[in-house]
């Protein structure tokens, strides 16, 4: 039987060593780390859009990258397509390359300033020595992102076009070598309100006309409910909630997923929500709490096992969720 998953990554973690000052490390030999990535599992299937969506240090954003070897994993395993390509060397995961691609977040920053929009999308072809139609390829992408006449954007450079269409070319350029699984960075976040729909339904397209399925990275639940399959909700570097997205979104269990909902605003004033208040800031990755992590702003501690044990995703009414409620 031949496996649905095109992605495996089993506990997955990345600790960034924290470059301490000088007097610092005279009264403290202890290294410290910023624990980013904290023992994450899961699986993204094939022609899938999978979700990963949390807060701003979270961990998100990592993942995609450590999942794409764009950063080192500290322990754990990442399969693509049943093989282990955890500790492939550059030479041997080059050809992985081809098969993985990002859209970064930010469309100003992640184009060359000095390559025009034909450099930019041939680059990819030329480093992978994809050398055969490169011109039709290039048309072809372009066309499939709506930047039409291709010949209009071909010779511009990334300052000559709109957020919208630098972001576009970042899509082609993700595409243009026709991949099977990229991580998409929060690729709306930067935009103007009213082209966000556009880019969405533009990555919705294109799944299911390249078969290619999408890591997709948002703080975002209410667009998450629209774009995503399944979905995990991360804090503090752990997943505390999975599974199938319109479940999530239409019965949250862990109180920090019920919190993440309580914060998307509803046009209906009639509506009635689930009232959750957190407390607090989110804790330092550096010195993470023990036992459950979340148990610091939790309207729903419930005493000393919160604190003391760590809770173990489990499934509750069809999903994976990681909290103590639930284990009594």
């Amino acid at each position: 039987m031949v496996s649905e998953d095109l992605i495996v990554v089993k506990e997955l973690k990345k600790y960034f060593p924290l470059h301490m000052g000088f007097l610092r490390s005279l009264v403290s030999k202890t290294q410290l780390f910023v624990r980013a990535v904290d023992g994450v599992s899961f699986s993204v299937r094939k022609r899938e859009i999978f979700g990963l969506a949390g807060e701003s240090g979270s961990g998100k954003t990592t993942t995609g990258r450590v999942i794409l070897k764009l950063v080192q994993p500290t322990s754990g395993k990442i399969f693509v397509e049943g093989k282990d390509v955890t500790t492939l060397g550059e030479k041997a995961f080059k050809p992985y390359r081809k098969k993985m691609q990002i859209i970064f977040q930010d469309p100003y920053e992640s184009l060359n300033p000095r390559m025009i929009v034909r450099n930019i999308l041939e680059e990819p072809l030329l480093i992978q020595g994809e050398l055969g139609n490169i011109e039709e390829r290039i048309y072809r992408v372009l066309e499939d992102v709506k930047l039409t006449p291709p010949e209009e954007f071909l010779f511009r450079y990334p300052h000559e076009l709109s957020g919208g269409q630098r972001q576009r070319v970042a899509v082609a350029r993700s595409l243009v070598l026709n991949p099977e699984f990229i991580v998409a960075d929060e690729p709306v976040s930067m935009l103007d309100v009213s082209i966000r729909a556009e880019v969405v339904n533009l990555l919705l397209e294109l799944k299911d006309k390249y078969g290619v399925s999408f890591l997709f990275i948002t703080h975002d639940l209410a667009l998450s409910r629209v774009i995503c399959d399944r979905l995990a909700v991360m804090y503090l570097g752990k997943i505390v909630e999975m599974g199938e997205t319109e479940r999530i979104i239409k019965e949250p269990l862990h109180p920090y997923t019920q919190a993440l909902l309580e914060a998307v605003p509803v046009p209906d004033p009639t509506s009635k929500r689930i009232e959750v208040r957190v407390k607090g800031e989110i804790p330092s990755p550096i010195n993470p709490p023990s036992g459950c992590r979340f148990h610091t702003r939790c309207p729903s501690y419930i005493g000393e096992i919160c604190r003391r044990e760590e809770p173990q995703l489990m499934d509750i009414r069809g999903r994976m969720v990681a909290c103590h409620l639930y284990s009594r």
